[in-house]
């Protein structure tokens, strides 16, 4: 949940390169000026966190920066986490691209050196310097800026524009779609002004959320599902932070019927209320469907199975800047786990079954690169599935990483936030757990996407999500305990604290 929180906090200072024939055409004096506006994070209503953006001239240069602080608590665990990023622009036509960095603390550090149509990614792991090459960026200031330009008093609602560029997380192009929802006159300390609400979806991350914006263009708020919202404040009262619950709980859906053991739950049919429950997707041993009006939700075996197409097998077969699978580190512990295995499944099942014994399980909310996992070789889904992923990939499967829910127990009667992944086996794809050891995943895996786009699917599924238990399938004969899963080593230790 918290790598979730953190990857949209970046979607908003990843670089947007407009491509359209009609784009706006900056001119100097549409050049912002220098200035600072702060923002207050709030997380499931609580001020968890602030962010500050900034345009700054040194030099020969404009700095674009955004920075964001919060605090939280998730599974009992208190986190504190800073996210910098920093990106620069030449002062003059056509005012180039030159660099940046981006900086996650604790984890990540990563810069950026533009050349012509080449940006050099630098990511820092450890001691090592991780060099990747993009080539083809169209990059500048007026790409940067093409929807604030773009959005004047003549556009109306539904109006679209989209713009495509260089993802800095995943380090591959990709596209942006800007929608107008709305224009409204808001009172603002008193003075009534025009402001533009603003529907943001990303081709490399999904649906990021609504972005409210003056008619200047600069930002109010900007909202991820019923989650997370970012308001203009002033500094004091940004910084002003209260004591929120515990993320993952409270991120935690609801279910009106205790499930058992997940593990021993092999057909679940769940009805589905909520906001957006018609987005709800279905996938791999997974079917949605809408009946009597209600939306109906069915995980088994035999409930969905999903062809690969040649364009996700191309996609999920190479490095990208999450999952660096042409590493040596990766490659060295893929080998080591696949071993003499020969074909796509016994592959599969030596990665699952081998990632689950070696890796410890433990909370990691801090971002942690899957070349570093491969050293350490602990952590909670999120870096079970990352490592799965890569070693997939190094050993010649094409795979992805999958989000959703999973029940946590009966003493919540509740799903919370997981992660798993998904591999092509037979022309098809196949869900596996390797937090959980599962080469078939128990039905209580509620899937919300698959690959990098399922982040913004998963924020804002969640918003107001609630489940009835229509019918619950368990095996016949229970299987042989596994070892805790994370998720139940936290809940008894809770447990045990409050007796």
């Amino acid at each position: 949940m918290l790598r979730i929180l953190s990857v949209l906090f970046l979607v908003l200072t990843a670089p947007a390169l407009a491509q359209e024939p009609a784009k706006p055409k900056l001119s100097a004096s549409d050049l912002p000026k220098d200035r600072t506006t702060w923002f207050g994070v709030y997380v499931h209503g609580k001020k968890s966190g602030f962010a500050k953006e900034t345009y700054k001239r040194e030099a020969d240069r404009l700095v674009v920066g955004m920075e964001f602080e919060f605090k939280l608590r998730s599974m009992g665990t208190d986190v504190e986490m800073k996210i910098v990023d920093r990106q620069e622009f030449a002062l003059t036509a056509p005012f180039a691209y030159l660099g940046g960095r981006m900086v996650m603390q604790p984890g990540q550090d990563r810069t950026f050196v533009a050349n012509g149509t080449t940006v050099t990614a630098t990511t820092k792991v450890g001691s090592e310097d991780v060099r990747q090459d993009v080539e083809g960026v169209h990059y500048t200031l007026e790409e940067q800026l093409a929807m604030v330009l773009w959005l004047t008093p003549s556009r109306k609602s539904g109006d679209v524009i989209t713009v495509g560029g260089f993802d800095s997380l995943f380090l591959k192009p990709m596209k942006t779609t800007f929608t107008l929802k709305s224009r409204s006159t808001r009172t603002v300390h008193g003075v009534k002004a025009e402001s533009y609400t603003v529907r943001v979806v990303s081709s490399t991350q999904g649906e990021q959320g609504d972005l409210v914006l003056t008619g200047e263009g600069q930002m109010i708020s900007m909202k991820f599902g019923g989650m997370i919202e970012m308001r203009q404040e002033p500094e004091a009262l940004a910084k002003k932070l209260e004591k929120g619950g515990d993320l993952f709980f409270n991120s935690a859906v609801s279910v009106d019927k205790p499930l058992g053991n997940p593990q021993d739950v092999v057909e679940l049919e769940l009805w589905a209320t909520g906001p957006r429950v018609n987005e709800l997707p279905s996938g791999p041993r997974q079917s949605v469907v809408q009946k009597d009006g209600a939306t109906l939700l069915r995980m088994a075996p035999d409930a969905g199975e999903v062809v690969a197409t040649a364009e996700e097998i191309a996609n999920c077969t190479q490095p990208d800047g999450m999952c660096p699978s042409d590493h040596p580190k990766v490659i060295a512990l893929a080998n080591k786990l696949v071993g003499d295995a020969a074909t796509p499944r016994e592959k599969t099942r030596r990665l699952t079954l081998g990632i689950y014994d070696s890796m410890a399980k433990v909370l990691r909310p801090q971002w942690v690169s899957v070349i570093e996992l491969c050293d350490d070789m602990r952590g909670d889904c999120s870096e079970h599935s990352a490592l799965f992923v890569a070693c997939a990939r190094a050993a010649g499967l094409a795979a992805r990483p999958a989000v959703g829910l999973i029940y946590i127990g009966d003493r919540h009667k509740s799903l919370g936030g997981h992660a798993w992944a998904e591999v092509v086996l037979d022309g098809k794809w196949v869900p596996v757990d390797p937090s959980w050891g599962e080469l078939e995943i128990n039905a209580t895996h509620i899937r919300m996407g698959a690959g990098s786009t399922s982040l913004g699917a998963m924020i804002h599924a969640f918003s107001g999500l609630k489940f009835e238990v229509k019918r619950i399938g368990w095996r016949r004969a229970p299987k042989r305990a596994p070892k805790k899963t994370l998720e139940q080593a936290q809940d008894e230790a809770k447990a045990k604290a409050a007796e």
